[in-house]
């Protein structure tokens, strides 16, 4: 049997060469571990100093780099969310701007047809010799006449848009609209013109007056003026708590007409207005066709 030779150098330099080919490959895998900053970094672009192509001062470390990204994200997000304010806002405008032009269209129709009422009633009078209803008549027709379509109670929002007294005021007259007595506001634009009509007067007359002195004192003329809008009243009475008739507005007989036969822009009203519990949709249909009748002959 052949001795081992212990003294054989070529397995001593196997031996070391192999350590040092291992320990090569643990430092080198120990470099090329990289942070989660610098993962999450690299997947947005991200690249380390010594890959880096630009500017060297422009460079900055995966943390910031990180960092910078979620302040830019944020930004977007809310810069998205501005610009959805945005078009709600120009909803908003172009409903008001659609529904005022729509009540001063409809004011406008029921004070013709007050007027044209009235008028029958004064010949009338006139022919059966009843001079006293005729001279009633006549002064109804000119406080109709006076009634001003486009009068506003409230001051406008331009002239004061940060006065906290004028924002109290408005509060406090949605508030007052909303009273059971009151429903007429949202139901009669001639009513509401007149109203407005002598709310102004009375602001005019009385800038410091309360608001809720104002708006009773208003109605209160307001019945006075059109009795006949209000159940069981007479001329000259003012009882504030009487909830006028509902007047509407009539339709002629013929095809019935739905909300899908109105504009677009009407279509999109009536919903608002709608689910803001100011009016049904039939209630709008109702009043459109009555402002349009010439667009469903």
């Amino acid at each position: 049997m052949p001795l081992v030779n212990v003294f054989d150098e070529s397995s001593d330099s196997t031996n070391v060469s192999t350590e040092e080919t291992t320990s090569q490959e643990t430092e080198t895998t120990q470099e090329t571990q990289t942070s989660p900053d610098e993962e999450r970094a690299r997947q947005g672009g991200w690249r380390p100093q010594d890959e880096w192509e630009g500017e060297p001062d422009e460079w900055v470390n995966a943390k910031e780099f990180n960092k910078r990204g979620e302040m830019m994200e944020r930004i977007r997000q809310q810069s998205k969310q501005l610009k959805g304010y945005e078009k709600k806002l120009a909803r908003l405008e172009q409903s008001v701007n659609t529904l005022g032009e729509h009540n001063k269209k409809i004011a406008e129709i029921e004070k013709k047809k007050l007027l044209d009422d009235l008028n029958k009633q004064k010949y009338s009078a006139i022919s059966e010799g009843d001079a006293s209803k005729a001279a009633e008549l006549d002064s109804l027709i000119e406080q109709v006449n006076d009634v001003d379509t486009s009068a506003s109670v409230l001051p406008d929002e331009d002239e004061d848009r940060e006065n906290p007294a004028l924002e109290q005021a408005k509060d406090y007259f949605i508030s007052w609209v909303e009273r059971p007595e009151n429903t007429w506001y949202k139901k009669n634009p001639l009513l509401v013109a007149a109203f407005n009509q002598i709310g102004s007067a009375l602001h005019n007359a009385n800038p410091n007056m309360p608001i809720n002195q104002l708006l009773d004192e208003a109605r209160k003329q307001l019945v006075a003026e059109f009795p006949e809008k209000f159940p069981g009243k007479k001329k000259g009475t003012s009882k504030v708590t009487d909830t006028p008739d509902e007047t509407g507005v009539g339709r002629k007989a013929g095809k019935k007409v739905n909300l899908k036969d109105l504009p677009q822009e009407h279509q999109n009203l009536a919903r608002d207005l709608a689910q803001r519990g100011i009016m049904t949709v039939d209630e709008w249909v109702k009043q459109y066709v009555e402002a349009n009748p010439e667009e469903f002959n």
